[in-house]
């Protein structure tokens, strides 16, 4: 069967205008499952998800990594940072924001300054190496047996691309790294990996990661000393900084659409409660507002909007009731 995207929603999208469905049922469980918002919502929500906005430590921690960079390579010392904090308090939006708005200069080759991976929960040399070569889409895959040969494979890509800062996220786990005595003598340690390519390549590594990650000295006392810059992002209070955000986030999405009704007397402590200061959860509440909203064929948010996307978001059964009801 050939589904013809006119005679349903329109939000399903170009690539299933062409797509062969097995009889009636697979028709309607697309149908169904394409259903909730239409094309133009989710483009809306789309832009909305992509404003940034940096929290006044956020920019300081910023400005801490523009200096890394330049001085990355630079000396015979390596140098690294470490930046802590809660799930969703913008430690991963800060090192992707940092990696994607690299300029294009001559120093480095485009999109490889500074590069990010993410650790498993029980990080391991191959892995470490497996997954900076990925990042260089290199076809290779890293072994125990082989993580000396591969890591001299990883650092000469780094080399060659001119990359100065390898940004870890979920850098916590390497407080678990798998032992020596567990992996087998033909295997280093998930720390070592990073201690030599600090050493030997000069790349600046920014860990990123929750609390544990303050533990790093007890696992690895040599890669805890080159790591001496330490920022902690916290999730916002309800004060004058958090007010400050939502403002500049509202500004900042006004070019998409009107989020005015976030900045109205009492609202900005009601998004607050919702989300706990947390950053992701916050995105998600008004990303999801503003695609009802559109749908709703409103130019801006309204408290009903508010109302359906907590119930969207966080569930009927929430830890307590719908603030906007």
């Amino acid at each position: 069967m050939s589904l013809d995207t006119t005679s349903i929603h329109d939000n399903l999208l170009e690539e299933y205008v062409h797509l062969d469905l097995d009889g009636e049922d697979d028709f309607e469980v697309l149908k169904r499952r394409l259903a909730t918002y239409s094309s133009e919502a989710i483009w809306k929500g789309r832009d909305i998800d992509a404003v940034y906005v940096q929290s006044s430590i956020a920019e300081m921690v910023t400005a801490a990594l523009d200096r890394q960079f330049q001085l990355s390579g630079q000396f015979s010392q390596p140098i690294g940072s470490m930046i802590i904090g809660p799930t969703g308090s913008g430690k991963t939006t800060l090192g992707q924001r940092f990696v994607e708005t690299q300029p294009g200069l001559t120093l480095y080759e485009r999109g490889y300054g500074a590069v990010q991976i993410r650790l498993s929960r029980r990080p391991t040399a191959g892995q470490i190496v497996g997954s900076i070569l990925a990042a260089y889409k290199y076809p290779l895959k890293s072994s125990a047996r082989r993580v000396y040969s591969r890591l001299g494979v990883a650092m000469e890509a780094m080399q060659q691309r001119g990359t100065r800062m390898l940004f870890i996220d979920e850098a916590h786990h390497l407080v678990h790294q798998m032992r020596r005595e567990s992996i087998g003598d033909e295997e280093t340690e998930a720390t070592d990996v990073l201690r030599a390519i600090m050493d030997e390549s000069r790349t600046g590594i920014v860990l990123l990661g929750r609390a544990g990650l303050k533990d790093l000295s007890k696992v690895d006392a040599a890669l805890a000393d080159r790591i001496l810059q330490v920022f902690e992002l916290k999730y916002f209070e309800p004060n004058l900084q958090w007010l400050s955000f939502v403002k500049s986030f509202a500004d900042a999405g006004a070019r998409t659409f009107g989020l005015e009704k976030l900045l109205e007397k009492g609202e900005p402590k009601r998004l607050h409660l919702v989300t706990n200061g947390n950053m992701r959860r916050f995105k998600r509440m008004v990303t999801e507002a503003v695609m009802i909203a559109v749908d709703a064929k409103r130019m801006s948010l309204s408290i009903e909007d508010l109302a359906l996307a907590f119930t969207r978001v966080f569930g009927a059964d929430h830890v307590f009731d719908n603030p906007y009801l």
